[in-house]
Formats: structure tokens, C-alpha cells, sequence
């Protein structure tokens, strides 16, 4: 986390925020935050220092603590406190208000987004409508009756964000949700250039294609998260999960390396389990990976059918072998952030994200855990993707270029012999990835982010107006 002067100038570094979910600056000089989606929010000095945790989110509910605003008095704040990947229409939390003096909260409403205050007012989503309920900041306390004050509202449901926001003098600014585009899946050539797509679009995340390159397996986010495949060859697009609901979905595929079934991460009730089942969608599930609350992501499935690759929150790779006792693994034990772990062609090597040095770069490490390991990239990046013969390995750089890293390995090393961008373009990053490569390496499949070029920003000015006279 940085802060930079309003007039401009150099930036200073105040503390660590890998995965930030919001922040607040009270008018006492201190920020509270959510350094990342797994933890509570803590507090630091503007000045910047040593983080002090605030709040304990419930691990047992698999809650997760983001958003913070201050109160008027500087001491106080709302957040928001809930479970990840519920659909907008459904409550899966509460708004509740909390005290830099204390680690104790107490709740306010349900609600599945952000909240924020002003004119006497608890402001907050209910579906994509914007709510105003009369607020007390004093005794911390709502009262009377909701009343709808815009629609629609856009909201970033994977991260419960609303797109508002509003002054304590009156006025009122959102995003219009009827004015929202969905994102593309399209294929490019190496240079960037579009040669086909994904027909229509939508909420498409975390693109996977089977090994011959002729399906695409995604997650859906509409109302929920789901799972659907997309058949190159036919042109046809099938549903493979119908799990969502409150507290539940399906997410982030990968294929088995016969292109006949896929696993994938399945949420119920804040716990995070690996599944599998066939990759059109017919039959039942299997549970490969009983879950927790700890946040589980399937990244890879190993090309000789024997390992799963995955990512766990505030744990790193973790590898779950599918013969024996399955009994999971951590790759690379790592104080550091380590994700997006994929396995080379041949099985000698892995592939994945660290943020050791404080911004995230791809390294290639021995399978098998012995020896040294390897950095790829030549600045900050992620997504490792590998070519089809291990000679090659592409990766989404920070200045949003997907690159290519030629690489030569013997039974013991690595050697990078060069690094080159191949286009530019903007990718709808998720937990494992916005892309994914075609087994010739002449050709990518991109969740393509839009940038919403037609979205409309709305102000609305004295909103409360018509509210002070009741």
C-alpha cells in the first residue's frame, strides 16, 4: 500500500497489501485495510509502519472481512462481513461497524456488498439497488425504513464491491449497471491479432483449453458461478455444473490430461473442496479433495494423469497426488506468496507465481523438490502457461504483455535464453488466470477484459433531498 500527495510527486510505501480488498483514512492519521481476501482488517499509521490487526474474521463460516469506511468521528467504521461467491440478489453477510480502540464489531444489516455513510445515512446494495436506511453515527444504530435511492447499480459480485459512491454534502455518483458489457473469449494470433471467438458476450473467467485444443472449459459468473465447456469443433457451448446459490459455486477448471473429465473447486457454505467429473458434463461428481475453509484452487493436472496441482490461501502450491493415500503436499514451502503453479509437459517441472521479492514474478522450480529454482520473468509476472514442448513458456507481464521465455533444460538446470513480449492487451485477471495457449503456441485463448468502453457514470446531486423531508 502507497499514498502519493493529491498535487503529485514520488509515492511512499507504507506496508504490505498483496491482495488489498479496500481501505479507509481516518481523519485521526490512521488507514484501515484489508491487506488481502484472507485475513481481517488491520490498521497503520499514515505514516506507514507495522500493521496492527483489527478484526478476526470467522474461519468456521469461511468469512472474509473488506471494504472498510470511516464514521464522521474518525474512530469508527463500516465493513463488510460475509462469505466470498454469492449471488448479488442473496445476502451472504452483514454490514457491521467497528472501532480502532477495539477488536469487537457489532452488525447492521445483511448484506452482500460494500456500505458506506453519508447524510445521515447508511448507503447499500440490495440486488443492484442502491438503499438508503436512516443511520445514527453516534449511538451506531439503523433505524426506520430502507428507501431505494438509484437503480441500477453496478456491482463486482467476486469481490462484493458496489461502483458508488457519495459526499457528505449531497452528492450522489454510480455506475450504471444497464450500461455494463460482458467480457469476450477470443483467440489471437501471436502478434495479438483476433482470428476467432467465443460467440456472444458474458462473464467469462479463467479459460482452459483440453490438450488438443479443441475445448474450452470457463466459470461463468451470472447469477452465481458455474461451469460451462465450449466445443471448438461443433461450435457449442454445455453447461457442466448447477451448483450455485448462497455460499456456493463452481469455479476455476482444468482438463485431465485425456481431455475427458476436468476438476475444479467447489464452494458450499465457505468451504472449499476439489472435484472432478466428466467434461460433458453427464454423471455424477467426485470428491478428490474434502474441503475447508481455507480458500482452494485448482491450477493444473499433470500430463501423466498422477497429480493436481492447486493453490491454498496463506499457503501456497500445494500438489495432490490421485494414486495412493491422495494425501496433499505443499511445493516449495515459501513464507512468500506462491500461486498458479503448472506442470511442464514432461513432468519435470513446475512452473508458478512468487511475490518473494514484493512484486510477483514467475520462477520454474525441479518437480521433484530438490535443487535450485529459477526466475523467468525479467520484471513482474504471472500466468505461466507452457508450450506444448517445454521449450517455451508464456506468462501475462505487469505492464500487461503477454511474453514469451525461451528456455533450454538439462537433467539438472534451467537456462532462460530470452525474453520477448509478444502484444499487449487486457486481460480479465482471476485466481489462476486469464488465458491459456493452443498446443502449437501459435495461438491464445483470452478472457478479454473490455474496459467497459460503454459504461455510463451517473451523478445525481441534493440525493437526499426529498429523504430530509420525510
Amino acid at each position: 500500500m502507497k499514498k502519493v500527495a493529491a498535487t503529485g510527486g514520488p509515492t511512499l510505501a507504507l506496508c504490505d497489501a498483496p491482495f488489498a480488498r479496500g481501505g479507509t483514512w481516518s481523519s485521526q492519521g490512521v488507514i484501515v485495510f484489508a491487506p488481502n481476501i484472507y485475513t481481517g482488517l488491520f490498521k497503520v499509521p499514515a505514516t506507514g509502519g507495522d500493521p496492527t490487526a483489527l478484526t478476526t474474521p470467522d474461519a468456521n463460516k469461511g468469512e472474509t472481512h473488506r471494504w472498510p469506511e470511516f464514521l464522521p468521528d474518525g474512530e469508527h467504521f463500516i465493513f463488510l462481513a460475509g462469505t466470498a461467491f454469492g449471488p448479488s440478489d442473496a445476502p451472504s453477510g452483514f454490514l457491521r461497524v467497528g472501532s480502532l480502540h477495539s477488536s469487537e464489531s457489532k452488525p447492521l444489516i445483511q448484506s452482500h456488498a460494500n456500505g458506506f455513510y453519508a447524510s445521515g445515512h447508511l448507503l447499500f446494495l440490495h440486488g443492484n439497488t442502491l438503499m438508503a436506511q436512516p443511520f445514527n453515527p453516534t449511538k451506531l444504530q439503523v433505524f426506520g425504513d430502507p428507501v431505494p435511492i438509484a437503480d441500477p447499480v453496478y456491482e463486482d459480485v467476486i469481490f462484493g464491491k458496489s461502483m458508488a459512491s457519495a459526499s457528505q454534502e449531497g452528492t450522489l455518483v454510480y455506475l450504471n449497471a444497464s450500461a455494463i458489457v460482458g467480457r469476450q473469449l477470443f483467440w489471437v494470433d501471436r502478434t495479438g491479432k483476433k482470428i476467432d471467438e467465443v460467440p456472444g458476450l458474458d462473464s467469462y473467467r479463467a479459460p482452459r483449453l483440453s490438450l488438443d485444443g479443441n475445448k474450452i472449459a470457463f466459470t461463468l459468473m451470472n447469477s452465481g458461478f458455474d461451469l460451462w465447456n465450449y466445443d471448438m469443433q461443433r461450435r457449442v457451448k454445455t453447461k457442466l455444473t448447477f451448483g450455485s446459490g448462497t455460499g456456493q459455486g463452481n469455479l476455476e477448471p482444468v482438463w485431465s490430461p485425456d481431455g475427458h473429465g476436468i476438476a475444479y473447486t467447489k464452494i458450499e457454505n465457505g468451504t472449499f473442496s476439489i472435484y472432478s467429473k466428466a467434461g460433458d458434463g453427464s454423471g455424477t461428481e467426485e470428491v478428490l479433495l474434502k474441503g475447508n475453509t481455507k480458500r482452494r484452487f485448482v491450477t493444473d493436472w499433470s500430463r501423466d494423469g498422477k497429480f493436481i496441482a492447486y493453490q491454498e490461501s496463506q499457503g501456497g502450491v500445494f500438489i495432490l497426488p490421485l494414486t495412493g493415500n491422495r494425501n496433499p503436499y505443499q511445493f516449495q514451502p515459501s513464507s512468500a506468496n506462491q500461486i498458479q503453479a503448472v506442470f511442464s509437459p514432461d513432468g519435470r517441472w513446475v512452473a508458478y507465481c512468487s511475490a518473494e521479492s514484493g512484486e510477483e514474478k514467475v520462477f520454474v522450480a525441479p518437480f521433484a523438490g530438490s535443487g535450485g529454482k529459477w526466475q523467468v520473468s525479467s520484471g513482474g509476472g504471472c500466468m505461466p502457461r507452457w508450450g506444448k514442448d517445454g521449450r517455451e513458456l508464456f506468462y501475462f507481464s505487469s505492464d500487461r504483455k503477454i511474453t514469451s521465455a525461451e528456455i533450454k533444460t538439462t537433467e539438472s538446470t534451467l537456462t532462460v535464453i530470452a525474453v520477448k513480449p509478444l502484444f499487449e492487451t487486457r486481460l480479465y485477471r482471476t485466481t489462476i488466470g486469464g488465458f491459456d495457449v493452443s498446443p502449437d503456441g501459435q495461438r491464445f485463448i483470452l478472457a478479454y477484459d473490455s474496459g467497459q468502453p460503454n459504461a455510463v457514470i451517473s451523478l445525481v446531486e441534493d440525493w437526499d433531498a426529498e429523504l430530509k423531508t420525510k
